[in-house]
């Protein structure tokens, strides 16, 4: 669908400073105006004329910016106030004014691209918006922030340098109750990537306390994207599997690829190249990126073998030794909690007590809820099986519906060798222990991995040598030696 052609306004003889500077009050140079053209038509930044490619930005104190929150009929008029010099002198005296600082005071080109994308809700869905949290870095004065906060998120907002016109405009633009849902930051991110993260975890802990871990599921970045080297690595690490990650970096494609192309292949999958199209005039054929991380995030473990209840301590054990305890949000105990293991003299009830994330006894509910997540944020869902299958049966029958919104992978029996590669094929064990369950859950399979695949994949000899001397280093290699000894880490699948 085309976009209406553009209103132009300007020209030689009528300009911006002539019609719109503030000396004429608020409704503009009233010599300028005739049919169709007024001071609310002209004056102000809409998507609908060329005005960000007339306005003489460097020397405008107060920005007016139309702003469309997406599904409402109704239109907000911005007051975005921005640092600027007086007109007649060079602009040179902005930074002879604000020092190394006067970047931070005005409304570049990315923002405002973001700005206008955010009216779109960046091709979102508005439930991917509502309650999610955002983080912006470079945020300047906070033009596209207030967009994301009309758009329902919490915001987060990142600056090297916190100005008063920031301040300001979240004091004018937003409610009481969306500016209380937005917390600002003000730290440099051109250090390496650990003390990044400690900068913005002091930041943000105490501003944001309902954050569980420095994780975002949006994340923007206007002309902020300097330094690559530790931009790049920062915004992974701070991404979730579903994040979105906005770019606008007021460039072409062509240069911003031979410019990031490197560090953004590495640490992104997947790019979606958004072309301006129109939404803003000036450097029209730049573009945004949505980018996705390729981690899996791990949504839930459930302990789902014969003594589930003490498969489950382990686990417990298992993710605190290696570290990742945080990074699981819950672990679910199946409906077979009692019976012997091979680990029940390695983990305790301690174990368990101590998991950070919730412990639940219904499974199979755990299951349906976390596949209805899922479905709801239109993103991809893997349930791996990697023993009998007792809760995942029970949530088949209860929700038959979660077969066609996940994809199921779980383990089968050798194909043509049996254990560590040797000797004749072998049955699936936890099909054998639980052929009902099995029955009901394995036509619903999309992958099958035989055993031949653990088989062949065995560690000795220098390899393992290896794995022992990196295990001061590694707290999960540290976890799996530790767990050797008692044989197996196996009876549970995991939900990511």
């Amino acid at each position: 669908m085309a976009l209406p052609a553009k209103l132009a306004c300007f020209d030689p003889h009528f300009t911006w400073v002539r019609c719109c500077a503030p000396p004429f009050g608020p409704f503009g140079n009233v010599n300028c105006w005739s049919e169709g053209y007024d001071y609310d038509t002209c004056c102000k930044l809409t998507f609908s004329n060329q005005n960000d490619a007339d306005i003489p930005y460097l020397f405008t104190e107060i920005l007016r910016a139309e702003f469309r929150p997406p599904g409402k009929n109704y239109s907000l008029d911005l007051q975005l106030h921005q640092r600027a010099a007086q007109l007649g002198t060079p602009a040179s005296s902005l930074m002879d004014r604000f020092g190394s600082s006067w970047p931070a005071g005005l409304l570049w080109t990315g923002s405002y691209q973001l700005l206008r994308w955010y009216e779109c809700s960046a091709d979102l869905s508005r439930s991917m918006w509502s309650r999610r949290e955002y983080i912006e870095f470079g945020a300047g004065i906070g033009a596209s922030g207030i967009a994301a906060a009309f758009n329902g998120a919490f915001v987060t907002l990142v600056d090297a340098f916190v100005t008063e016109e920031l301040l300001q405009n979240l004091q004018v633009n937003l409610p009481s109750a969306l500016r209380s849902r937005v917390a600002i930051c003000q730290m440099n991110w051109t250090q390496p990537l650990q003390r990044n993260l400690v900068q913005l975890q002091r930041c943000v802990a105490p501003r944001v306390p309902r954050l569980k871990e420095l994780k975002f599921d949006l994340i923007g970045c206007g002309t902020s994207i300097y330094g690559q080297s530790h931009m790049m690595p920062l915004i992974h690490a701070i991404s979730k599997p579903r994040t979105r990650v906005f770019i606008a970096p007021s460039v072409s494609f062509q240069r911003f690829m031979a410019r990031w192309g490197r560090p953004t292949s590495r640490y992104f999958q997947k790019l979606v190249v958004r072309k301006d199209l129109g939404l803003t005039t000036v450097h029209r054929h730049s573009s945004s990126f949505s980018d996705k991380t390729p981690t899996v995030e791990l949504r839930l473990v459930v302990a789902d073998s014969f003594g589930a209840w003490s498969h489950a301590c382990a686990v417990a054990k298992f993710l605190r030794l290696a570290g990742r305890s945080s990074q699981v949000p819950e672990l679910a105990i199946g409906p077979q909690r009692v019976g012997r293991t091979v680990m029940e003299t390695w983990a305790t009830a301690q174990d368990l007590k101590a998991f950070p994330g919730q412990v639940r006894s219904d499974a199979p509910q755990a299951i349906i809820e976390q596949v209805q997540a899922a479905a709801r944020d239109d993103v991809p869902l893997q349930i791996l099986v990697l023993s009998p299958s007792f809760a995942l049966a029970a949530a088949l029958r209860e929700a038959p519906w979660i077969a066609q919104k996940a994809q199921i992978t779980a383990m089968g029996g050798s194909l043509w060798h049996g254990t560590n590669g040797t000797g004749p094929p072998l049955a699936e064990w936890s099909v054998k222990a639980d052929v009902a369950s099995s029955l009901e859950v394995y036509p619903h399979v999309s992958r099958l991995c035989p055993l031949d695949v653990a088989g062949t994949a065995q560690i000795d000899g220098a390899e393992f040598q290896e794995l022992l001397n990196c295990q001061g280093q590694v707290p999960v290699v540290k976890a799996l030696l530790e767990m050797l000894p008692s044989r197996t880490f196996g009876d549970c699948y995991f939900i990511s």
